[in-house]
């Protein structure tokens, strides 16, 4: 039934990009790459795949750079262009995914808490030590801010929601000398007062788990993603990556 309701609005969407084509602007999110059943895993051979089907799609990956750009201004975008986003830093980042993602040279982002820790994760994957964002860094990975502990920021006063945000950007610059410009909510929870505490600390946007597209009047502190998985067929991903996703969201949310 899904992969039937992504066709159909997907062969909607490439009709109406015949009259109307605007230049897409999407953003991935990934977490583990790593044989295992978690959901939100894939493997290095499925990685490989998404992102070739990706760049045969026409997109482009750019990097966090570029895209801090087409935030400033939207304008600008003339082509499809594609993100690659990272969360939590497990320690399979850079054995498995770092060397998939040279292979297309691709830029990524990776969002990591400081705490190192895997208490509030749901999992007891290993996670990267200090020493191996140091040589992520190195090898062109830009890190983000994914707060101290990663906890759910709806359930926090407005004093630790401080010291999860503003505390973590105070710990990647002491020990990676790095001022994240990107944020992502732990487990995409936020509320107004999250957003406020985010928005007073300066980023350049901040991510949620909420899929779709980067539209025309997006909210920069209200990023979506699209989140990608193992088990995603070639008919869905090319629906996230056009309004197709957008409105299948919406049905859902309508129909729940």
């Amino acid at each position: 039934m899904k992969i039937l309701a992504f066709s159909i609005l997907y062969f909607i969407d490439k009709i109406i990009r015949i009259f109307y084509r605007q230049p897409r602007l999407a953003v991935l999110m990934y977490h583990s790459v790593s044989d295992t059943n978690w959901k939100f895993s894939l493997t290095e051979k499925e990685l490989r795949s998404q992102l070739r089907q990706i760049a045969s799609e026409g997109f482009k990956f750019i990097g966090p750079g570029n895209f801090q750009n087409y935030l400033d201004d939207i304008n600008s975008l003339k082509t499809d262009s594609v993100l690659v986003t990272f969360d939590d830093g497990y320690k399979d980042f850079i054995d498995n995914a770092l060397p998939v993602l040279k292979e297309f040279d691709i830029e990524s982002l990776l969002f990591i808490h400081t705490s190192r820790k895997s208490n509030n994760l749901g999992n007891n994957f290993v996670l990267l030590n200090n020493d191996e964002i140091s040589e992520c860094i190195k090898q062109g990975v830009m890190i983000g801010n994914h707060t101290r502990t990663h906890p759910d920021l709806k359930t926090l006063a407005r004093s630790e929601l401080e010291n999860e945000i503003l505390g973590a950007q105070k710990d990647m610059m002491e020990l990676f000398k790095e001022r994240p410009m990107f944020f992502a909510y732990p487990g995409g929870k936020f509320n107004d007062e999250v957003v406020g505490t985010v928005k007073i600390t300066d980023f350049a946007g901040a991510f949620t788990v909420n899929s779709g597209l980067i539209g025309r009047n997006f909210d920069r502190y209200r990023l979506k993603r699209i989140g990608m998985y193992k088990s995603m067929s070639k008919i869905e991903i090319k629906a996230r990556l056009s309004v197709a996703g957008n409105i299948y969201e919406y049905i859902r949310r309508k129909l729940k």
